[in-house]
């Protein structure tokens, strides 16, 4: 369900779902379902390598991190092992605000 993108009857980016972000975000922040991401992490995950990554997934990584870092620019990192991957740890890559998912993989070298 895209909606109006409130400018000038323009159409919002194809990115925005069910809820409509705020002003200050329009252009780098994409919303779909309650979670947010950046227009980065949007074009990301269509590579073969990231479309296999479930939305879940990364909600569950975000919820209930093994370990967490901040990294010197604000971003926060998360992991977490999927069991579906075979207890592979996702890693994903917050926005300072803790909440804009920026990116998302299979880390190869985590160690718990």
């Amino acid at each position: 369900m895209m909606q109006d993108g409130g400018e000038g009857g323009k159409a919002a980016s194809p990115c925005w779902h069910l809820v409509r972000p705020p002003a200050a975000a329009a252009g780098r922040v994409c919303y779909n379902r309650a979670a947010k991401f950046t227009r980065y992490f949007e074009a990301i995950r269509q590579r073969p390598d990231r479309a296999s990554i479930k939305l879940e997934w990364i909600e569950h990584v975000v919820r209930n991190p093994v370990r967490k870092i901040a990294q010197q620019d604000g971003r926060i990192r998360r992991w977490a092992p999927i069991q579906e991957m075979g207890g592979r740890h996702l890693r994903v890559v917050l926005l300072a605000d803790g909440e804009t998912v920026h990116n998302a993989f299979f880390d190869r070298s985590f160690a718990p």
